[in-house]
């Protein structure tokens, strides 16, 4: 199953999540993307909607509560770090122009290769989280298609 950028924008991302449990089948595997590093929240994530950016210890405790075991984190996107922080942080856009954007799609095999060489963190944390098996979560109990229809729309507000 697959997560990718819905949890920074909800109220209660934990119930999400176990919604998702419950439509997956003992040790079904979840891949979830999250925005990372609460401290390049800033005015593009207000923009978007978002609601929070998680450090990696703080999504793996939401998955952990929720019935998970997490079986890995991949820091993803570390060119992004420098230009969403200045952006957001510095300089209080709500938006990256196009140009920029169009500059660094025609330049990501080049910051694919010198990704090892960034000490910063990615933008965003990939994670791949594995159902536990045992004892039933409260989500478990509903079927797959309440649970798909209640996570595709959440209510951001």
């Amino acid at each position: 199953m697959l997560c990718l950028n819905v949890l920074e924008y909800l109220d209660d991302p934990g119930y999400a999540v176990s919604l998702l449990r419950g439509t997956l089948k003992p040790a079904g595997v979840l891949v979830v993307l999250v925005p990372q590093c609460p401290s390049l929240f800033g005015s593009l994530d207000e923009s978007r909607g978002h609601k929070r950016r998680y450090a990696s210890r703080d999504v793996r405790k939401l998955l952990e509560a929720e019935g998970f075991t997490v079986e890995t984190l991949y820091n993803f996107n570390k060119a992004g770090t420098p230009p969403w922080l200045a952006y957001s942080r510095l300089f209080g856009s709500k938006n990256i122009n196009k140009p920029v954007l169009k500059i660094f799609d025609k330049t990501v095999w080049l910051w694919r290769r010198l990704d090892v060489l960034m000490p910063w963190p990615g933008l965003s944390l990939i994670i791949v989280a594995r159902k536990q098996s045992g004892g039933e979560l409260p989500g478990d109990s509903l079927t797959g298609l309440e649970s798909v229809g209640e996570v595709s729309t959440p209510n951001v507000h």
